[in-house]
């Protein structure tokens, strides 16, 4: 069984595709590096697998467990208290 799957991993922005149906297996022990030009979605595709991103399409599972980053009430609470200190800070400049 593979430590880290990566199947049909695609990530779309808008109308851009970055990754189009990326496959990757990685077997305990296994070292394995993805290399590319410059805008060929290495980094996109590594962001997908940490769970920074959630994947438009195909599925990332580390030990047979799906990676997905939840999002909980108190993320939403700090995206909108960074929100309200930016406007603060911002209207007495």
């Amino acid at each position: 069984m593979a430590l880290l799957e990566t199947r049909k991993l695609t990530m779309r922005f808008g109308g851009l595709t970055a990754v189009s149906q990326f496959d990757c297996s990685v077997e305990p022990g296994q070292i394995v590096s993805i290399i590319g030009p410059n805008g060929a979605g290495k980094t996109t595709a590594f962001n997908a697998i940490t769970g920074i991103y959630n994947p438009t399409e195909g599925s990332v599972t580390f030990e047979g467990r799906e990676v997905r980053r939840p999002l909980r009430t108190l993320t939403v609470l700090a995206m909108g208290l960074i929100g309200l200190a930016t406007g603060v800070t911002l209207m007495f400049f």
